[in-house]
């Protein structure tokens, strides 16, 4: 589910175009465990996020969150996600833990570093004093990019 912060109350309702996805549950069937498929399964998930992310610039996925039990936490660490807190959210009688993977937003603009006291013949020599955002359609080419 889509939703603006990771409760007990966001993981039954979907916030279209919130900035967390909450994944409820990775499950492989035991006999099927330790080949990989969980892996696969979670990289695969994690790259079609962040292509729906190119697609989707006004509504991006800022971050995949979810709970897992401490036995997890090793495999979830591997696939990128870093372990936030204890969750505060409660399922049955084990303690559960809050991971999170933040999800790179794609930068669809030009923009110049303006260095300070620079070398005018050596790119990136100087102090970056600056970043220019440009328009789109701004044409300042110098010949030197």
């Amino acid at each position: 589910t889509r939703c603006t912060s990771f409760t007990h109350e966001s993981m039954t309702t979907h916030l279209a175009g919130g900035p967390l996805l909450a994944v409820h549950s990775v499950v492989v069937r035991e006999e099927y465990r330790r080949r990989g498929i969980a892996t696969s399964m979670m990289k695969e998930y994690i790259h079609h996020v962040q292509d729906y992310n190119k697609n989707n610039l006004s509504t991006p996925v800022q971050s995949i969150v979810m709970m897992a039990k401490a036995h997890l936490l090793t495999f979830y660490i591997n696939v990128g996600f870093r372990v936030n807190r204890l969750s505060p959210i409660l399922h049955g009688s084990e303690r559960w833990y809050e991971l999170q993977q933040e999800i790179m937003i794609p930068w669809n603009h030009r923009c110049w570093v303006v260095d300070a006291f620079a070398d005018a013949d050596k790119r990136g020599t100087g102090n970056p004093a600056g970043v220019v955002l440009m328009r789109d359609d701004a044409d300042f080419d110098d010949g030197k990019t």
